[in-house]
């Protein structure tokens, strides 16, 4: 238990301080979240095998992670005016579609290596893990002045619910 305070303190201030940072730094943190995330979850549902050293497959979920990310976190340097959401979810709807043909292309030229159920996993595993926490960076970002709020609000929402499921699981 002593162990999970000191590093749940630990997360927490750095939570903070790449909240207060924004843009860059917080983006960055999370593309390197998204991918130890996707291949965990990659691990997980057996499309990466554990003694297996390189996957077509899930090298492409490695690279559609970085060029989403980076390609979403350009976005506040590039595009300056009000409309910073519908340049967002132009490059996010952009770099999706070409991860789904890159995929399916994978699935195709590579035939029998891959089963359609390991090519369904990485493309619903990108969806599933990179795609949803960029909203993270995205409500701190997208939200000028109140991002920090809106930032602060998903983790201590989250913090809170998990105590009560914590003490509402223990009393049960």
């Amino acid at each position: 238990m002593k162990t999970r305070v000191i590093s749940g303190f630990f997360i927490a201030v750095l939570i903070v301080v790449l909240g207060i940072l924004g843009s860059a730094p917080l983006g960055i943190a999370l593309m390197i979240c998204a991918v130890i995330g996707y291949q965990e979850l990659m691990k997980a549902c057996a499309v990466l095998k554990k003694k297996e050293s390189g996957n077509i497959l899930v090298t492409a979920g490695y690279i559609g992670t970085v060029l989403y990310y980076g390609a979403l976190i350009a976005c506040p340097f590039i595009y300056r005016d009000s409309s910073l959401t519908e340049h967002m979810d132009f490059w996010s709807g952009l770099v999706i579609a070409a991860f789904f043909l890159a995929t399916m292309s994978i699935y195709v030229l590579t035939f029998p290596k891959f089963e359609s159920q390991q090519v369904i996993t990485s493309v619903f595993g990108f969806m599933y893990c990179p795609v949803l926490l960029i909203y993270v960076y995205r409500a701190r970002v997208s939200f000028g002045v109140y991002g920090i709020f809106v930032y602060a609000q998903i983790f201590v929402c989250s913090s809170v619910c998990d105590v009560f499921a914590y003490f509402v699981g223990r009393a049960l």
